[in-house]
């Protein structure tokens, strides 16, 4: 991956932010690879468990969240991503969410 088509260098700071806890892997992988591979300061920050997904499989609803932040987490530890937050903002309903500015802000 050709980092410096996209303006990032080894002095750069990354903020990925998926709405979903599967988003990175479908959307990014690769560009997620590059940035651990070239030492570059990267952040990923999830901003819903994902309980609302209907790629439910047979997990009960009640804990849907859980098995989602665990899938996470274990993508993070895969990818070498140490500096990974997930929140439990309400999925589905993020365009109602009025804090959202002030939490990537932070």
């Amino acid at each position: 991956m050709n980092l410096e088509k996209l303006n990032i260098n080894k002095k750069s700071r990354v903020l990925i932010i998926y709405p979903h806890p599967d988003d990175g892997t479908y959307f990014n992988a690769g560009l997620i690879q590059g940035l651990v591979k070239e030492n570059i300061n990267t952040r990923i920050l999830c901003l819903t468990q994902g309980g609302a997904s209907s790629l439910k499989e047979g997990i009960e609803d009640n804990k849907l969240k859980y098995v989602r932040k665990k899938e996470f987490e274990a993508v993070m530890k895969c990818f070498k991503i140490s500096n990974y937050y997930i929140l439990d903002l309400e999925d589905g309903n993020l365009e109602n969410e009025s804090s959202l500015s002030e939490i990537v802000e932070n």
